[in-house]
């Protein structure tokens, strides 16, 4: 019996935080947008919710945080 799998893309997944931690003003956007239900992988879900964390605490987004 073959298991129905929903459509993702890691590659795109990576792009979207990486683009947050190169550029600071997309992390209120994509924070606005995406929940972490949005990443199927669970360690990208997890650096989101890292990510959406600091942004909601004000603080700077960055690799350092």
């Amino acid at each position: 019996m073959s298991q129905n799998i929903i459509p993702h893309s890691k590659e795109a997944e990576c792009y979207v935080l990486g683009s947050i931690l190169i550029e600071e003003a997309l992390a209120n956007e994509f924070c606005g947008a995406l929940t972490s239900f949005d990443f199927y992988d669970n360690r990208n879900k997890n650096v989101f919710k890292a990510i959406k964390a600091i942004n909601e605490s004000r603080n700077e987004v960055n690799t350092l945080s």
